[in-house]
């Protein structure tokens, strides 16, 4: 029951999905400003809560560290969506949804220690392969992007690792298509 308990918030996760799918109705209702207009709306609260949060607190590295993960994945995804390629942008943001949801659960409920396990890496290296193939049609695309997903969420612990594995992963296919043509 425990683990169970210690799962659950990695569910979370999905929420960024609906995020998603309501810029793309911004997106193509209004056009890309408006999508633009709902994130920065969604940042705005997830500032002020950060902010209420921050006066909690008396450290600004204990607070940055360990109660802004809304925020900087925002931050993410807002980039992502701003400086790539779409197609590219959506296949990240959806990696990073899946890969961290499948590293998560596998960390919490199969990893004994702390530090990230080969188990985590290939619960999150398939969970980033599932998210791409659904977005993306090259396999190359894919498997480079998962791997480098995959190696953020691995290897970032200072910040938010949603954070860089949005763009990292993202940054991989640009310039993978950036060198295809």
């Amino acid at each position: 029951m425990k683990n169970l308990q210690e799962v659950w918030p990695k569910f979370l996760q999905l929420l960024w999905i609906p995020v998603l799918a309501l810029f793309e109705y911004f997106r193509y209702e209004y056009d890309l400003m408006a999508g633009f207009r709902f994130l920065l709306l969604l940042a705005i609260v997830f500032l002020v809560y950060d902010y209420l949060q921050f006066k909690k607190h008396f450290s600004f590295f204990q607070h940055a560290l360990g109660h802004t993960p809304a925020t900087t994945t925002l931050l993410g995804i807002s980039l992502t969506l701003a400086a790539l390629d779409y197609d590219l942008a959506k296949a990240s943001i959806l990696m990073m949804v899946l890969g961290d949801l499948f590293a998560g659960v596998v960390r919490k409920t199969l990893v004994k220690e702390k530090a990230d396990h080969w188990k985590s890496f290939m619960a999150c290296f398939i969970g980033c392969l599932i998210a791409g193939f659904l977005i993306l049609s090259n396999p190359v695309f894919v498997l480079i992007m998962a791997l480098v997903a995959s190696g953020v969420e691995a290897r970032i612990f200072i910040l938010d690792d949603n954070l860089f594995m949005v763009i990292f992963a993202g940054l991989a296919g640009q310039i993978l298509r950036f060198l295809a043509f």
